[in-house]
């Protein structure tokens, strides 16, 4: 014959264990519920003062980039991030780069970087008539692109010597829509003619190019004389077309008309 006996030692011992386990579960929910808080403001500081430190080594490291080498020189930087990725979409950049040589006074310049012939210019204090530029860039590593007016149905293009003009030919790369339409390379003199079917070209070259836009046949062009005499009494302008090479003197130190 089996007897039950009731031990009152043993189930205080197990009813103790239960609240002390809930009591230590009560005690930790209370600490992380009022921890939280403080870790989320720390972690939130520590990557405030990171970003901080990062803008600061950036800083620095563009000052660098910028007083290094000369016009036309390439020089790199590596920026590493502490978070994430650092990009720079120089062909679709938007910003205004701005500069001042008098008080009271801006100069405002967009779309520069894309290295095409199209910016904007900004300078709301007096009334700008005209403006001119250069092109500083030296190295063999500068990049030319040529943005097709949306008159313009074809287009002609020539070489344009210089000192820097390579041994080799120039590659010559014609897109529609950022899509490579054609391509050629050109050697000193040689000449490439295109029709332009559509909108939105751009001419990409390893090289400076004389660039002639047409419509039906016709167009115009600014043509700069391509040497002169010592004494600078005339100069002489070389004008490429399609078909026939045209030397023209002048003897106005201004324009030409052809």
């Amino acid at each position: 014959m089996n007897e039950l006996q009731r031990n009152e030692e043993a189930v205080s011992a197990a009813i103790a264990t239960v609240l002390l386990f809930g009591g230590v579960l009560s005690i930790i929910s209370i600490m992380m519920v009022t921890m939280i808080p403080v870790i989320e403001e720390l972690e939130g500081s520590v990557e405030r003062h990171d970003m901080a430190a990062q803008m600061t080594q950036f800083n620095q490291q563009t000052t660098n980039l910028a007083e290094q080498g000369m016009p036309g020189d390439m020089v790199t930087q590596e920026f590493v991030p502490v978070d994430g990725s650092l990009e720079w979409d120089a062909i679709r950049s938007g910003m205004w780069y701005s500069s001042t040589w008098e008080d009271e006074h801006s100069f405002r310049i967009r779309d520069v970087i894309d290295f095409d012939d199209e910016l904007q210019l900004r300078h709301s204090e007096s009334m700008t008539s005209s403006v001119c530029f250069s092109d500083m860039r030296l190295g063999p590593d500068r990049p030319f692109h040529y943005t097709a007016p949306t008159w313009a149905n074809s287009v002609i293009l020539t070489t344009k010597p210089g000192l820097s003009f390579p041994l080799g030919p120039i590659e010559i790369d014609l897109l529609q829509s950022q899509v490579l339409v054609e391509t050629a390379k050109l050697f000193v003199d040689d000449i490439a003619q295109w029709d332009l079917n559509g909108g939105d070209y751009k001419i990409e070259s390893t090289q400076e190019l004389e660039v002639y836009w047409m419509n039906n046949g016709t167009g115009s062009s600014e043509i700069q004389a391509s040497d002169a005499t010592c004494e600078r009494a005339e100069r002489s302008f070389l004008v490429h077309l399609p078909l026939v090479h045209k030397r023209q003197r002048s003897k106005d130190r201004n324009t030409i008309g052809i």
